[in-house]
């Protein structure tokens, strides 16, 4: 089973990682060891094979597990998308507290994606009504970095 599944991962672009730990799984490989209270639940390759089945049956025919609408905020035209992670920036006028100068500036919202297989069951939210740059340009995020990447256009003075 083990080489089925490692053929199988790779068959898909898929790595396997280390450990995977879910609810009520198996402790080890082998499956005549019983688990203690401190032993983290990893699951066994037959169940890995499962999930992983199932993962790929759910791609090829766009029969998800569970679908959700997220709608983009009215004004924000940018916005990125990684992994289970999706960033949208919006723009508004803003005065300089001390110059009093209009300028552009920009809040953010950040919504964490539900995902069976990561154990995320809902959409998770949250929001900076103002990230006190001006004038944004650009963004990128990689949250398996904990990186985000804000360009902004700065005028000369």
């Amino acid at each position: 089973m083990s080489i089925q599944y490692k053929i199988k991962l790779a068959y898909g672009g898929l790595v396997d990682v280390e450990p995977f730990v879910a609810e009520g799984s198996h402790p080890v490989e082998e499956e005549d060891t019983l688990p203690d209270e401190d032993t983290p639940k990893t699951l066994i390759t037959k169940d890995r094979m499962n999930i992983l089945q199932d993962y790929q049956s759910r791609w090829s025919t766009l029969k998800f597990s569970q679908i959700d609408d997220i709608y983009l905020e009215e004004g924000a035209p940018m916005y990125e998308l990684y992994g289970n992670v999706f960033v949208q920036l919006w723009a508004f006028h803003a005065a300089d507290p001390v110059t009093l100068d209009i300028h552009k500036a920009a809040g953010m919202r950040v919504l964490v994606l539900p995902s069976t297989l990561r154990g995320i069951e809902k959409v998770r939210e949250w929001r900076h009504p103002n990230l006190n740059v001006r004038g944004l340009l650009e963004l990128a995020i990689d949250p398996d970095q904990d990186l985000m990447a804000l360009v902004e256009d700065i005028p000369r003075l």
